[in-house]
C-alpha cells in the first residue's frame, strides 16, 4: 500500500511559539524543524510498522525552506513534490496529514483554518 504523508508545520507537536514555523528565526532551526522531523519520522514508522508497503513525504509547509530532511526519514519514505490533487495519478491509496492548523476558532498562537476532506471510493468490479 502506498501512503502519501501531507505534511504541514503550524500543528506540529510541542510548537510553543509563531517564531518556530519560520525558517528565518532561529527557533525554527532551535526546536521547530527537529520537532516537525521527530513528528514526520513517528507517523512514518507507524505506518510502516501498520502495513504501508511505500511511504511518500510531501512537504506541504510554506516558504523557501526543506522542512523536512531526506536524512530524517526511516527507510521505506521518500520526499517527492507532488500535489495533493494528483495522488491518483502516482497509484496513491491513502493520504495522512500531519501537523496542520487546528481547527477553526481553536485559542493558540498559530493561525486556526477548518479543512473539508472528502474521500472518494473507487470500486472496479
Amino acid at each position: 500500500m502506498i501512503v502519501a504523508v501531507s505534511v504541514d508545520m503550524e500543528g506540529a507537536s510541542q510548537l510553543r511559539t509563531v517564531r518556530e514555523i519560520f525558517g528565518c528565526m532561529p527557533e525554527y532551526w532551535e526546536t521547530g524543524k527537529p520537532r516537525l522531523e521527530a513528528d514526520v519520522a513517528a507517523t512514518c514508522e507507524g505506518l510502516l510498522a501498520g502495513g504501508a508497503s511505500e511511504l511518500v513525504v510531501l512537504d506541504n509547509h510554506g516558504g523557501n525552506t526543506v522542512n523536512v530532511s531526506p536524512d530524517s526519514l526511516p527507510p521505506g519514505a521518500r520526499l517527492e513534490t507532488w500535489n495533493v490533487y494528483d495522488l491518483r495519478e502516482h497509484s496513491v491509496d491513502a493520504m495522512f496529514q500531519v501537523g496542520y492548523h487546528a481547527r477553526g476558532g481553536v485559542d493558540g498562537f498559530l493561525p486556526t483554518r477548518t479543512f473539508r476532506v472528502y474521500v472518494y471510493v473507487s470500486a472496479a468490479n
